[in-house]
């Protein structure tokens, strides 16, 4: 018969005896998958546990698990609840967690194309955040493509070329349209950022009535603005610009 191996068994005297073990034998799943490597694993164990939803820490650990298995979109749906109260001043600020709530996604590519038009890259940050959720895949009701929701029509006038749905779904070609109309925008309208988001949303037309005001009062122009969702578009990207620009700058 080939030799027994036994793990921690100490063989003393005349028979076995189990050895000491540590007095922490069991961790929770998630741990464990992290510490193996399996991040977007783990971060799957702790979402589905039903005590993760009223647990700020275990969300807070859901985003960090989330950032580091690349999901974006993930992240920033889990951090953002809990920094939602620090905006009202309930809270303190929590420079780390703002930072999965509001994250520098696709940053690279997304720096040389706003340099390439001249534009500040936070706010292109501030407006895919608003559009897609960092989500590359995003398709809207009418049919807008990807991280900076894009129409195919619009797209093709940017770049020159027919694009299937599917091609605006990568981030290189979706960042560099995107940021292209975002500039030609922002031209237009004589660098009133307020104004070309505005037409992001909108289209031309939103604005033409009610331009003058965003010059002057900013809160009369955004109250103005004749479409609720393109109001309260506006209202969110302008305040996640100043907020990438709090954070990061």
């Amino acid at each position: 018969m080939g030799p027994c191996h036994v793990h921690d068994v100490k063989v003393l005297g005349h028979g076995p005896q189990v050895a000491d073990l540590p007095e922490q034998i069991f961790v929770e799943a998630h741990l464990e998958l992290a510490a193996l490597g399996f991040t977007r694993e783990a971060a799957e164990e702790v979402a589905s546990d039903p005590a993760t939803e009223a647990s700020g820490e275990r969300q807070r650990t859901a985003a960090v698990l989330w950032a580091g298995a690349g999901d974006v979109r993930k992240a920033v749906a889990a951090a953002e609840p809990l920094v939602t109260p620090t905006l009202d001043g309930t809270q303190a600020a929590d420079t780390e967690l703002w930072a999965l709530a509001y994250p520098r996604a696709f940053w690279p590519e997304l720096q040389a194309q706003a340099g390439r038009y001249g534009i500040d890259p936070y706010l292109v940050l501030a407006v895919i955040r608003e559009e897609s959720r960092f989500d590359p895949e995003a398709v809207s009701p009418a049919r807008a493509v990807g991280l900076m929701q894009l129409l195919p029509s619009t797209a093709q006038g940017i770049l020159g070329t027919r694009l299937p749905p599917s091609r605006l779904m990568n981030p290189h070609l979706n960042i560099r349209a995107g940021v292209a109309y975002l500039a030609g925008l922002i031209r237009r309208y004589n660098g009133s950022v307020p104004l070309a988001v505005a037409a992001y949303n909108s289209g031309p037309g939103g604005v033409r009535r009610v331009r003058a005001l965003a010059g002057t009062d900013l809160d009369r122009f955004v109250e103005s603005l004749p479409y609720a969702e393109t109001r309260a578009y506006v209202r969110h990207v302008l305040q996640s610009y100043g907020i990438y620009r709090w954070l990061y700058e």
